[in-house]
């Protein structure tokens, strides 16, 4: 008798947890595709009809990995922060690699973190191009992917170093220039203002115009 009243209670339970998840089915998912899966045994008869539907294709997940790649790699230093340029390229590049995408097959991903790279710091990328080159013309097998993520933590380590935490910068020969300051003061030679121009000579009616 106990064993029956258990094995009541232990069935009460599950069909109770049955019925939270087929609520939740209900209310979440789309009508289409309620009515594609109403017709199915059971709940799990549904949650794999689900799956089935709304899981993406490997092709369509190469696509978006494509995607999200392409645009990751293009760093645009006048608006962009490089801290967050090199953790959306990582990610990218980490999920195109698990796909084998040919955009990241041997050094070509090195190449795009090389031509990031030289808006910034051109010594850098004349070091990397000579790593990437000897890597590439050695017999010995590498591992690309490391050397990639070896390359991007070690400048980024760099970065922080010289740069710090500067939201976005100025690179390069076309970076504005300022005049140095102490404490973020104007310097004292800097403010004068054209009304503080006065005339060296008097006018010819003899007054002094401003």
């Amino acid at each position: 008798m106990n064993l029956h009243q258990t094995e009541l209670r232990e069935y009460r339970r599950n069909r109770e947890k049955i019925g939270h998840i087929q609520r939740h089915i209900n209310s979440t998912i789309a009508e289409h595709l309620i009515e594609e899966i109403k017709f199915d045994e059971s709940i799990c008869e549904q949650l794999r009809s689900l799956t089935r539907r709304c899981s993406q294709s490997r092709t369509d997940r190469k696509y978006q990995a494509q995607l999200a790649y392409n645009t990751a790699k293009v760093f645009h230093s006048r608006r962009e922060n490089f801290e967050d340029w090199a953790s959306n390229f990582q990610t990218a590049y980490t999920r195109a690699k698990q796909l084998n995408l040919p955009q990241v097959s041997e050094y070509s991903s090195h190449r795009d973190l090389i031509k990031a790279i030289s808006q910034i710091d051109t010594s850098y990328t004349a070091e990397f191009s000579r790593r990437i080159y000897a890597a590439e013309e050695s017999t010995t097998p590498s591992n690309s992917e490391q050397e990639l993520l070896n390359m991007l933590a070690e400048y980024r380590r760099y970065y922080r170093t010289n740069y710090g935490t500067t939201r976005i910068r100025s690179y390069g020969a076309h970076a504005a220039h300022s005049a140095p300051t102490l404490n973020n003061e104007t310097s004292p030679y800097n403010k004068r203002k054209r009304t503080q121009h006065r005339p060296s000579k008097p006018c010819l009616c003899g007054d002094m115009h401003y």
